[in-house]
């Protein structure tokens, strides 16, 4: 019985809550920036394995995710440059 009691006192608090909440149900007014974020590591040491190192390796990550590694990897031109 009062396990039934505090769940229907914990529901009847978040229903009490989300009344306050507005949803959004119209789009946002104006420019949003949607350009994706680039960066490049570059002359990095990147370990792939116990005992495997590349020497001075640009790492380049897209929008928070690394897309490419290695010695080889073409910096786009939009992208900010880490040394």
């Amino acid at each position: 019985m009062i396990r039934g009691i505090r769940l229907l006192s914990l529901t009847l608090t978040i229903c009490w809550i989300s009344q306050g909440l507005d949803a959004q149900t119209e789009p946002r007014e104006g420019i949003e920036r949607r350009t994706p974020e680039i960066h490049a590591i570059t002359g990095a040491d990147v370990i792939t394995e116990p005992g495997e190192i590349i020497k001075s390796a640009t790492i380049l990550i897209e929008d928070g995710v690394i897309t490419a590694v290695g010695t080889d990897v073409q910096v786009p031109a939009n992208a900010r440059t880490w040394d």
